[in-house]
């Protein structure tokens, strides 16, 4: 099968996409030096907001190697 040419446009057919699914923008691997920055970056928080960054990164380590998309 031929490489299609740099300059064509590639389209996506949407009726491969399953309905519940959108498209996104793929933000950031999940590794686990993203976990540690954003464990460094609690320390300085306090109160119920650092609770809520620290149980987003326990949900995170559950994900390790997949993409964070928004």
């Amino acid at each position: 099968m031929p490489r299609k040419k740099k300059d064509q446009d590639i389209q996506m057919n949407k009726s491969l996409i399953p309905g519940a699914m959108q498209g996104g923008t793929v933000e950031v691997q999940i590794t686990y030096n993203f976990i540690l920055d954003l464990y460094d970056k609690s320390k300085d928080l306090e109160g119920e907001e650092r609770e809520e960054m620290l149980q987003s990164i326990n949900e995170l380590t559950k994900h390790i190697g997949k993409w964070l998309v928004s």
